[in-house]
C-alpha cells in the first residue's frame, strides 16, 4: 500500500464526513467559513494536495463536520506525521496572534490556497518563536526590565503589537540611565526587537526607523559596531528577500545608505568599497524584477554603485572581496547592455570578467567564486551575442556554453548547490537556443533532450536553496523546450508513435507552465502570468489537432484554450499591450473557426 501523507489521510476523512452528512463542497464552505469562496480549500484538502496541513488552520471544518481529536490522531498515525514544533508552540502560547495574522492574510489574499495559508502561518510561527526567544534570553540586570520584557512577550502572544512596543519602550527608558557601551548594546537589541515586532506587524517604515535608531545608539560609543549592526541587519533582509516571491528592499537599502554616511565607512577604502558593493547587489535585485523606465533607472543606480565599489578597492585588500566586487560590476554591465541594447557595454562586461578570471590564483582563490565568475562570463557572452546579432550563428554560443560548463564543474567540486543550479539553468537555456539554430533534425533533437535534462537538474537544486523566482523561471524554460520538442516530433505526417510522444511532451510542458504560474501569479506578476496562460492555451489548441484525439478530448481542449487565451487577453488589455491582444484574438478566432461545431453547442 502506497504511503499516505497526513494531508491525504485527513482529506479522505473530510471527504467521507462531508458525504456522510450529505453536504456539497459549496455547502460545507458556507457552513464552515461563511463563504462559498473557500471551496478551493476544501477541494485541496480532499485531493490531498497539501501534504501536512496543521489541524488548527482548518478548525472551522473540523468543528462543522464534528471530527474528533482521536480521528485526527489516527490520520497522523497512518501517515507517520510529526507535529511542526514552531506552529504547535505558537498555537499554544500565541493563539490570538496567529489567528489575527491568519485573518489579515485571508483579508489581503482572498483567493489564496490552503497551501499558501499554511506556508504563511508556518513562516510567521517561526518568526514569532525567534522573536519570543530573543526577548526571553536577552540580558537584563534589573527586575523592572525583566518584568517589562515578560509583559511585552505576553502582549505579543495576544497580537497586541502596540502594547508590546510600549513595554519595550519603557524598558529603553530604564536602560538609558547608564550610557556605558554594555548597556547601550542592550538598548540597541531592545530597539531591534521593536523593529522585528513592527516588521512582523507589517509596519515597514516603523521597522526601518527602529533598526536605524538601534545603530544610532551605538554610534557615539563605537561607530564600527554601529556600522556592523547596520550591515548585519541589511544582509539578513537581503538574503531573506532573495528567497521570497515579492519583497520590498527598502529596509536594507536604507541601512546601507546610512552606513555610507559614517566616517568609519567614508574614511576607510575597504569599508567604502564593501558598502558600495552590497548596495549594488540589493539594487540589482530590485532592478531585475522591474519593468520599463523604472528598470533603466534601477540599472543606473546599480551600475553606479558597482563602479564606485571597484574604484574604492584598496590595492592590498582581500582577494575574495576584490573578485566579488569586479564580478558585481560585470553583472551590472551585462544587465545594462541588455536594457539599453548597447553591445559595447556587453563587451566591457566580458572584458572585466575575463580579466578577473585570468588573474585567478588557484592556490588563493576561493573555489566558490570561480563558479560565480564562469556563470557571469557565460551570461555576458550571451548578452554580447544577442546584441551583436550573432545569436543565430551555429557556433555563436559555444564560448558561453563552455563558461557555464566550467561553472558547473567548479560548483560540483565543492558541492555548491545554488551555483550549480543557476549554471545548469543557464546552460539549459543556451542548449535550447542551440537546438533552434541547427538544421540537422537528429542533432537538434539531441540538443533539446540535453536541454530538458539540464533544466531538470537545475529545478532539483532550487527547492534546496529556497529560490522561488529562479525555480519558476526554470520551469518556464523547461516548458518552452518541452513544447518545442513535442511539436517538432508530432506535427508532421508520420506514425501514431510520433503523435503519442508529442502528447507526452505537450502534457509535461503544460505541467511546468502550471507550476510556474503558481509562483508568477496574476497578482504578483500579471504580464508573466498572462504569457504563461497564452502558452498553455497554445498547447490545448495544438493538442486538439493531433491525429487520433477523440471528440470529447477535443471539446475539453477547446474550452480550456478559449478560457486561458481570454484570461491572457484580459490582462494584456489592462496593461495596454495591444500587440499581444491582437495576436491572441487572431489565434483564438482561427482556432474557434476550425472547431466551429463546438462553438455552436
Amino acid at each position: 500500500m502506497a504511503h499516505q501523507t497526513f494531508g491525504q489521510a485527513l482529506g479522505t476523512l473530510i471527504y467521507e464526513k462531508r458525504k456522510a452528512q450529505g453536504l456539497t463542497q459549496t455547502q460545507l464552505a458556507e457552513d464552515a467559513f461563511q463563504s462559498s469562496g473557500k471551496v478551493r480549500r476544501i477541494s485541496e484538502l480532499e485531493n490531498g494536495s497539501v501534504a501536512n496541513p496543521h489541524p488548527k488552520t482548518i478548525d472551522p471544518l473540523i468543528f462543522t463536520l464534528g471530527i474528533q481529536e482521536s480521528e485526527i490522531e489516527e490520520c497522523a498515525r497512518i501517515a507517520g506525521s510529526k507535529p511542526d514544533p514552531d506552529l504547535d508552540s505558537a498555537y499554544r502560547e500565541a493563539r490570538n496572534l496567529i489567528e489575527a495574522i491568519a485573518r489579515q492574510f485571508d483579508h489581503d489574499n482572498p483567493e489564496a490556497s490552503l497551501a499558501e495559508l499554511d506556508d504563511f502561518l508556518r513562516g510567521k510561527a517561526r518568526e514569532w518563536r525567534a522573536l519570543r526567544d530573543r526577548i526571553k534570553t536577552s540580558e537584563a540586570d534589573s527586575e523592572d526590565i525583566k518584568s517589562l520584557k515578560t509583559q511585552a512577550k505576553d502582549a505579543l502572544a495576544d497580537a497586541k503589537f502596540d502594547d508590546a512596543d510600549n513595554y519595550l519602550a519603557q524598558a529603553e527608558t530604564i536602560q538609558q540611565k547608564n550610557k556605558a557601551l554594555k548597556e547601550v548594546r542592550k538598548l540597541a537589541q531592545l530597539r531591534i526587537s521593536r523593529g522585528d515586532i513592527s516588521y512582523l506587524a507589517g509596519m515597514i517604515e516603523q521597522a526601518k526607523n527602529h533598526y536605524l535608531s538601534a545603530a544610532e545608539f551605538l554610534m557615539p560609543f563605537d561607530e564600527t559596531e554601529g556600522v556592523d549592526l547596520l550591515s548585519e541587519i541589511a544582509r539578513n533582509f537581503y538574503e531573506a528577500g532573495r528567497r521570497l516571491i515579492k519583497y520590498d528592499f527598502e529596509i536594507p537599502i536604507a541601512l546601507l545608505e546610512k552606513a555610507l554616511q559614517t566616517s568609519f565607512v567614508s574614511n576607510n577604502s575597504e569599508q567604502l568599497s564593501n558598502t558600495y558593493y552590497k548596495l549594488s547587489l540589493v539594487y540589482r535585485y530590485v532592478m531585475q524584477w522591474s519593468e520599463g523606465e523604472e528598470k533603466k533607472n534601477w540599472s543606473d543606480i546599480t551600475t553606479d554603485y558597482a563602479r564606485k565599489a571597484v574604484q574604492s578597492l584598496p590595492s592590498d585588500g582581500d582577494i575574495s572581496a576584490a573578485i566579488s566586487t569586479k564580478l558585481s560590476l560585470g553583472n551590472a554591465l551585462y544587465d545594462r547592455a541588455n536594457i539599453l541594447n548597447e553591445p559595447q557595454i556587453a563587451e566591457e562586461a566580458v572584458s572585466i570578467i575575463k580579466s578577473t578570471i585570468a588573474k585567478l590564483d588557484d592556490d588563493n582563490t576561493p573555489q566558490e567564486l570561480k563558479g560565480h565568475l564562469f556563470n557571469s562570463l557565460g551570461s555576458a557572452e550571451m548578452a554580447l551575442n544577442k546584441l551583436k546579432g550573432t545569436e543565430n550563428e551555429k557556433d555563436a554560443h559555444d564560448e558561453a556554453i563552455k563558461a557555464f560548463t566550467d561553472a558547473i564543474s567548479s560548483a560540483e567540486s565543492i558541492a555548491d548547490v545554488e551555483v550549480w543550479g543557476i549554471a545548469n539553468s543557464n546552460l539549459a537555456t543556451l542548449l535550447s537556443m542551440k537546438a533552434r539554430q541547427i538544421d540537422e533534425k537528429p542533432v537538434a533533437y539531441f540538443y533539446r533532450l540535453r536541454a530538458i535534462g539540464t533544466f531538470l537538474s537545475a529545478i532539483e537544486a532550487y527547492p534546496s536553496t529556497l529560490l522561488p523566482r529562479p525555480y519558476a523561471q526554470c520551469h518556464i524554460g523547461l516548458a518552452n523546450v518541452l513544447f518545442e520538442h513535442g511539436t517538432s516530433i508530432g506535427f508532421e505526417q508520420g506514425t501514431n508513435i510520433k503523435n503519442n510522444l508529442s502528447e507526452i511532451y505537450l502534457y509535461r510542458s503544460l505541467k511546468s507552465y502550471e507550476l510556474a504560474a503558481e509562483i508568477f501569479d496574476e497578482l504578483t506578476e500579471p504580464i508573466i502570468w498572462a504569457e504563461i496562460q497564452t502558452q498553455m492555451g497554445r498547447i490545448h489548441m495544438l493538442h486538439a489537432q493531433l491525429e487520433g484525439v477523440d471528440e470529447e478530448i477535443q471539446k475539453y481542449d477547446y474550452d480550456s484554450a478559449s478560457s486561458l487565451i481570454e484570461d491572457a487577453i484580459r490582462v494584456y488589455e489592462q496593461h495596454g499591450l495591444q500587440e499581444m491582444v491582437t495576436y491572441c484574438e487572431e489565434a483564438l478566432a482561427k482556432f474557434k473557426e476550425h472547431f466551429s461545431t463546438f462553438a455552436k453547442r
